[in-house]
């Protein structure tokens, strides 16, 4: 079962556009038949002027009937606004003079629409009106009697609107089975449309699915061809490959040697590595022993040459007493050779002042010279002092400079330190490592061996896939042929499936 095509939502919507359409081209009929009778009652009006009033509102809802309609505003309503305009029309036209007939007539436009509900309203309003006008004594037209006037007047728009009423009835029954047989058509074409879009779909995409596999099996037959070829070159390949197994297996062993001798050099190596960092440590201690001394030295000598600071700055201090000694002893000399001056002029009385006064002038002369030798002794002491100064500040500096450079050779013996221990580490993993692809070449010349075997089998292998290839090769060309039988029946069936379409 194909179930259903079209949404029920979609169906309403479709219908109500239907019916919206089937009134609309109904108002524009109804329409334009209200313009006729409209310019009719303007005509009219120059005749009988009561009839302007009329006119006066006709033609403004003739033309608001016109405007919503072409704008298709309020299509369902205007029907309604219409069947009120005719009833009120036929009732003003009766006013004066009862004639069914025109009643009839106006309410039997409303026969254009496709339901019943608009003439069975505007009949049942005007005879309501019809009946109310024959009680209050309307005159009716063409009457020769009062009970004939009331029973022909009533019982003809009775008889009339009955039929009418069914006609209507019966038109709007028709229009719906009119509507149901087309939806039941337009719901058979989709279906029908909706098999043909699917064929089609089918169709096509068995084309598109036939011509990719074609495309893939004549693909599949061209790489069988090259795969066989291929295998004739690998069954060549194969038998050369089994006369270079020997070489390989002689150039393995080679290596194998090789591998051993790398073994043995990287055990050397690693006992090499391991003097070296027991060397490296020992010069590293000496080293570092060495600036411990030359640190105590370099202090040793920052103590003596402060020693001799002071040393010169006290042989400084007693050149001052010596200087304040020699001054003190040239005036004494002057003072005694004034009181020797004055011991002469005293004459007899001053002898014995004038002994002392030479003892005293030949003591202060001493003290002069002692305190100029003494002096001159201790600037020669100052003397040495200072070159001993300039002495100990230029080896100071010196030492200063050995320190520095044992400083710089400790970390060179350290960087070497460091280095062996890594040159040792490394000379741990070469030795791991040797003996890994030791065993690895080993293990290679066994595979090598294993290997030669299964070439031999390969070889035979070989033959008999390219026995199963030859086969396949046939089975595909095969296949090519039935695929092109295959794409001539879908293009006959697509040509079909168009040809219904368009019919």
């Amino acid at each position: 079962m194909l179930g259903i095509y079209i949404k029920t939502g979609d169906v309403h919507k479709l219908q109500n556009q239907r019916k919206v359409e089937l009134f609309w081209k109904r108002n524009k009929i109804i329409i334009a038949i209200f313009w006729v009778i409209t310019v009719i009652g303007v005509i009219l009006a120059f005749l009988t002027p009561k009839l302007w009033g009329t006119s006066a509102v006709a033609v403004p809802l003739a033309a608001g009937l016109t405007l919503f309609n072409s704008r298709r505003k309020g299509v369902l309503v205007i029907p309604w606004i219409i069947t009120a305009v005719l009833t009120a029309m036929a009732f003003y036209l009766t006013l004066g003079s009862l004639n069914s007939l025109v009643v009839i007539l106006l309410c039997s436009l409303l026969l254009l629409y496709p339901h019943y509900k608009y003439y069975a309203a505007a009949s049942g309003i005007s005879a309501v009106c019809i009946l109310v006008q024959l009680l209050t004594g309307v005159e009716v037209a063409n009457a020769d009697s009062k009970l004939l006037t009331f029973f022909s007047a009533l019982g003809v728009y009775l008889l009339i609107s009955s039929v009418l009423f069914f006609v209507s009835y019966l038109n709007e029954k028709l229009q719906r089975q009119s509507e149901q047989q087309r939806e039941q058509v337009e719901a058979s074409g989709e279906q029908v449309k909706f098999l043909l879009e699917r064929v089609k779909t089918a169709v096509d995409g068995l084309y598109e699915f036939t011509g990719r596999f074609k495309v893939e099996v004549e693909m599949a037959g061209a790489v069988t061809n090259e795969v066989a070829i291929g295998f004739q070159e690998v069954s060549k390949g194969i038998e050369y490959q089994a006369g270079s197994i020997g070489e390989i297996t002689e150039a393995i062993s080679v290596s194998d040697r090789h591998i051993r001798d790398v073994a043995g050099y990287s055990q050397e190596m690693k006992r090499l590595s391991a003097e070296t960092a027991a060397v490296s440590e020992q010069g590293s201690g000496n080293v570092s022993m060495l600036a411990g001394q030359f640190s105590e030295l370099r202090e040793m000598m920052e103590q003596t040459s402060n020693q001799m600071l002071e040393f010169s700055r006290r042989s400084q201090e007693i050149h001052e007493m010596l200087e304040g000694i020699t001054q003190i002893s040239r005036q004494t000399n002057l003072l005694a050779l004034n009181a020797s001056i004055e011991a002469a002029r005293a004459g007899e009385h001053g002898r014995g002042f004038a002994v002392v006064a030479g003892e005293v002038r030949k003591l202060a002369e001493d003290s002069g010279k002692t305190a100029d030798s003494i002096s001159g002794v201790i600037a020669g002491l100052q003397q040495q002092t200072d070159a001993l100064i300039a002495q100990f500040e230029q080896s100071r500096g010196i030492l200063l400079t050995g320190s520095e450079s044992v400083q710089r050779t400790e970390e060179v013996f350290q960087s070497i330190l460091l280095n062996a221990h890594k040159v040792l580490e490394q000379a741990g993993d070469v030795e791991q490592s040797s003996a890994g692809m030791k065993q690895f070449s080993e293990k290679i010349v066994n595979e090598i061996t294993e290997f030669s075997s299964v070439t031999e089998q390969s070889s035979a292998a070989t033959e008999e896939i390219l026995a199963g290839v030859e086969e396949q090769r046939t089975m595909t060309d095969n296949m090519v042929g039935s695929f092109k039988q295959l794409e001539s029946l879908i293009v006959s069936l697509n040509e079909l499936v168009g040809d219904h379409k368009q019919a």
